[in-house]
């Protein structure tokens, strides 16, 4: 039995098949490179007193935003 799954961001429904599985991982890592991206820009934006709070220092954050977003 096939069953659907939604992807409402990307404004689309996909039957799960076999002929369907590779598009899946391919959304799933879509997703992943979108996430990355995000949260590489939220914490280059974050100022210096919440970066220490949570203890990253300013040459870790250049490092992690550094990295381009497959990784």
């Amino acid at each position: 039995m096939n069953t659907l799954e939604k992807y409402p961001q990307y404004g689309i429904e996909v039957r799960d098949c076999p002929s369907v599985s590779t598009g899946k991982k391919i959304l799933r890592k879509i997703q992943s490179w979108r996430q990355n991206f995000r949260t590489r820009k939220h914490l280059k934006d974050l100022p210096d007193h919440l970066l220490e709070d949570i203890g990253i220092d300013k040459k870790s954050v250049r490092e992690e935003v550094g990295k381009p977003f497959w990784k």
